[in-house]
């Protein structure tokens, strides 16, 4: 009996030791685990932190201004009385208000900066020293009507003459480069519409800018019946006679004119190379697409003008078989939007085909229209554009270092772009490779510093490059707000009696 006792104590104290063995290292194993958690938990936090000033910055910048970015010289400057406040731009040399002239710095050998991508280190070498010249005119308004004189020699020229002369430039003589820039004012006038719809009281007007200036309407129209002239040069010349006001004309004469463009359009290569100081081009950007069409009311406004779709579909025509990008004298690429992974040469844009009904993602011609510069991008070339669309993303960010490589790959000294609204209507980026314009003044901003100058380009034979900035006041961004507000009024009413 006492034999069996002890037999039975002495397996109890094995069970019981056994036990405690298993719970220990179940203990230390959930303490291993717990503390390579932690330590994964903190070598990922410490790599966010090191990370959390640039992405703010990414994200600040994108917000603030799409492309002001200028990493070499900030080109624009401004009196004391209209100068804006400015993101800094890593590299900006541009000096104060109160210089006469910015010039790009120059970087000393000793601090060239190697550039590590995709497993190739290149030395970024200097650019050149110029400067650049500006002329503040703002004094010098530019009015939206042309005078008599002026307005009378254009109609008799187009009248006349059954083709211009043109001048054409193969290839510019240098490299070219800005040299000058031009700021011009205007007076507050939009559009002119003092002759509104009577279908809507003025007390559903909007508040502001409605009360113009009658020494501001148009002469006496000119009987053109009896002049052999195609639909086209009417529509031109009732435009010019009417300036910048709405006015009454045949859709008959605006389909004659849209047909005779897209039969001109279908035998436009994809990519424009011909280029004549005399005439206008048009290449094609984003917004020239049934889609946002729709999303920004230019589909619905010619519906409710015309009860019928037969109107919007010759746009659509005309649209589809625009060109996507042109070569100026031989050494500027432009675009809409910006540069892709797929262009490696001028070739690869000259083999798109049209006509393009909508823009399919991830192609080089979707990329041409919606790309734009990241400021930030170091050790990449491309990354999808989740900025335009945050679910799928469209087009392409390119790096500074992705514009050198394309200038070289295509054969060309600098890259102009749309598709972003600068402050001063136009930024430089990428040493000066790159330029993105916006034409368009008083385009957005609330604050006087902060709404938008328009730009236009004057490209000279020799290379030389002038600015053309169009200054505007807070009134006439308010009268831009308030006309936009009073058409899309408007085409709702119409659109609701249709």
């Amino acid at each position: 009996m006492s034999s069996t006792a002890s037999d039975v104590s002495i397996t109890d104290e094995n069970d019981s030791a056994t036990t405690w063995i298993i719970v220990g290292c179940v203990v230390i194993g959930v303490l291993l685990i717990l503390g390579g958690a932690l330590v994964l938990f903190w070598y990922w936090r410490r790599r966010q932190l090191q990370n959390t000033t640039s992405y703010r910055h990414v994200e600040e910048s994108r917000r603030a201004v799409s492309v002001e970015a200028n990493d070499t010289a900030t080109m624009s400057r401004r009196v004391e009385s209209r100068e804006r406040k400015r993101i800094p731009k890593p590299h900006s040399t541009c000096p104060p208000a109160d210089e006469q002239m910015c010039s790009v710095k120059s970087i000393d050998r000793n601090e060239f900066e190697a550039t590590t991508l995709e497993d190739s280190v290149r030395v970024v070498e200097p650019p050149k020293v110029y400067k650049v010249d500006h002329d503040d005119r703002v004094g010098d308004r530019i009015e939206p009507t042309m005078s008599p004189a002026v307005q009378s020699q254009l109609i008799n020229d187009i009248i006349r003459k059954s083709k211009w002369s043109v001048d054409r430039v193969d290839r510019l003589e240098e490299a070219p480069r800005i040299v000058k820039v031009v700021t011009f004012g205007t007076s507050d006038t939009i559009t002119l519409a003092d002759e509104r719809s009577g279908s809507i009281s003025p007390s559903d007007e909007p508040k502001i800018g409605w009360s113009l200036p009658n020494l501001l309407k148009s002469s006496k129209l000119r009987n053109l019946d009896k002049y052999n002239l195609p639909a086209a040069k009417k529509l031109l010349i009732r435009m010019i006679e009417n300036g910048p006001k709405e006015f009454k004309f045949e859709p008959s004469l605006l389909k004659s004119v849209l047909v005779d463009a897209s039969e001109l359009l279908k035998n436009e290569p994809s990519l424009l190379e011909l280029v004549f100081t005399s005439n206008v081009f048009v290449i094609r950007g984003n917004h020239e697409e049934k889609g946002l069409n729709k999303a920004y009311s230019f589909y619905n406004e010619t519906i409710a003008r015309y009860p019928s779709d037969v109107l919007y579909d010759y746009y659509k025509q005309c649209f589809n078989y625009l060109p996507l990008a042109i070569v100026i004298g031989g050494r500027i690429l432009g675009m809409h939007g910006g540069l892709s992974p797929k262009l490696k040469s001028l070739e690869d844009i000259r083999q798109i085909e049209r006509p393009i009904d909508d823009f399919k993602n991830d192609t080089l011609a979707c990329d041409l229209v919606w790309s734009d510069p990241d400021t930030n991008m170091k050790n990449s070339l491309y990354m999808p554009n989740f900025e335009r669309d945050p679910k799928q993303g469209v087009g392409q960010l390119f790096s500074a270092e992705a514009v050198r490589k394309a200038c070289d790959e295509l054969g060309v000294d600098m890259i102009i772009r749309g598709h972003q609204a600068p402050l001063d209507g136009y930024a430089i980026w990428a040493e000066g490779r790159l330029v993105t314009l916006f034409s368009a003044p008083g385009y957005k901003g609330k604050l006087p510093r902060a709404i938008n100058m328009g730009a236009t380009l004057e490209i000279t034979k020799n290379g030389d490059i002038v600015v053309y900035q169009l200054h505007v006041t807070p009134r006439f961004r308010q009268l831009r707000i308030a006309d936009v507000d009073y058409h899309s009024y408007a085409t709702s009413l119409t659109a609701l009696h249709c």
